[in-house]
């Protein structure tokens, strides 16, 4: 049954990585296929109905966006594993985990539970436990403290798994401009250290 609201991460949203890895217009799309994935049919996923996709040309006229740019943003959104696509439509990816009106409430959840959590949607990176030891000691090193060790955790994992498709040569442009290249957590933490040097931090 259609949904009349959807639940939207406030941190996550204007301060997590999604900034880093859409711009503009692709977080417009993405956060519109969520809005039609809560009135469809079948709730999380973007379809006229069971088996029934939309066509690509149909959803791009309905949100009044050129085609290729609609499915540019679908490949990137794909890419970075916040959808995926089939013969039924477009599923927004962990939408039960984060949509349905009995999904627990993780605001209480420690940054150990959060690491675990994090482990099986990073798996692609390699070695996982061995880029939290590197996490660990970058911040356990002199007086440096995190505001928000959730975030920076989330942020430190997609760096790393950006260098990583960068050594591989599939690395793709930052649309945001940030940086030419894509950087190595360990850099990624020095710039969010440094953009935080003036602000308080509890």
């Amino acid at each position: 049954m259609p949904i009349q609201w959807f639940k939207v991460w406030v941190d996550g949203w204007l301060d997590g990585t999604i900034r880093l890895e859409l711009n503009e217009a692709e977080r417009g799309i993405f956060i519109d296929l969520l809005a039609m994935a809560a009135r469809s049919r079948l709730v999380g996923i973007v379809c006229a109905g069971e088996n029934y996709p939309y066509p690509h040309e149909v959803l791009a006229k309905r949100l009044g966006i050129e085609i290729n740019l609609f499915n540019d943003t679908l490949k990137k959104l794909e890419t970075q594993q916040r959808i995926t696509e089939d013969q039924k439509g477009i599923h927004i990816s962990n939408w039960e985990d984060y949509q349905s009106p009995q999904s627990v409430d993780k605001s209480d959840q420690t940054f150990e539970e959060y690491v675990e959590e994090l482990r099986g949607e990073f798996k692609d990176i390699g070695d996982y436990d061995d880029q939290f030891k590197k996490f660990n000691l970058y911040w356990g090193e002199g007086k440096k403290k995190l505001k928000r060790p959730k975030l920076a955790w989330r942020n430190w994992l997609v760096n790393a798994r950006k260098y990583k498709e960068e050594k591989n040569g599939k690395g793709r442009q930052n649309n945001r401009g940030i940086a030419e290249q894509y950087e190595t957590p360990e850099e990624y933490l020095e710039r969010y250290k440094k953009s935080t040097s003036n602000t308080s931090i509890k």
